[in-house]
């Protein structure tokens, strides 16, 4: 039984709660094909390739995972992750897109390898979308309902799909919408 219960929390997180957010879900959904460009991008397949290429220590991850928040911005270490081409790349797509407040990339390990700003955690895997994308893989989708995001300061659902490389899972792409002033209903335009 607990089990079923589990499951069950579970699809109620990667799923909207319909038919009370039928009227949103148009406008997330339209927002899944200008994140599967993103994710298609060949320079942001090969850094995600290259960073799984780097052998990450379980130790090292929960010892920057443990300084994380308490990281200065410029410390050397972010500024690795923070200006790297990839993240250049994703902070010009949420500064362009008014309903993304915070765009990110996890590595197979489930660390942050690029991203638009700080996020809360550096590592991901022990979250409920990063589990979801690297279980089902390819074609799946996560999205939550709306709740507050510390690091994107928005109210903001969010919307994870897998980075693959030769139909394999290789990372996740995560972005937070802005859903305070329903904003991604512009993507829908497009």
């Amino acid at each position: 039984m607990r089990i079923f219960k589990f499951a069950v929390a579970i699809l109620a997180i990667a799923l909207p709660t319909l038919p009370a957010q039928a009227e949103n879900a148009v406008g997330i959904y339209c927002l899944i094909p200008v994140m599967e460009k993103i994710a298609k991008d060949a320079s942001l397949v090969s850094f995600t390739d290259a960073q799984n290429g780097i052998i990450k220590k379980p130790q090292d991850t929960m010892s920057i995972e443990k300084e994380w928040e308490g990281l200065d911005e410029n410390a050397e270490f972010l500024q690795k992750i923070f200006n790297n081409e990839t993240s250049l790349k994703l902070k010009t797509i949420v500064a362009k897109n008014s309903y993304f407040d915070e765009l990110f990339l996890t590595d197979h390990y489930g660390t942050v390898i690029a991203a638009s700003n700080k996020t809360s955690d550096y590592f991901q895997a022990d979250e409920d979308f990063f589990q979801h994308i690297i279980t089902y893989g390819i074609g799946s989708v996560f999205i939550t309902s709306s709740q507050p995001d510390k690091s994107a300061k928005s109210i903001g659902q969010k919307i994870a799909i897998p980075v693959t490389d030769k139909n394999v899972p290789i990372g996740v792409l995560t972005v937070i919408t802005n859903t305070w002033y329903n904003e991604y209903f512009k993507a829908c335009d497009k």
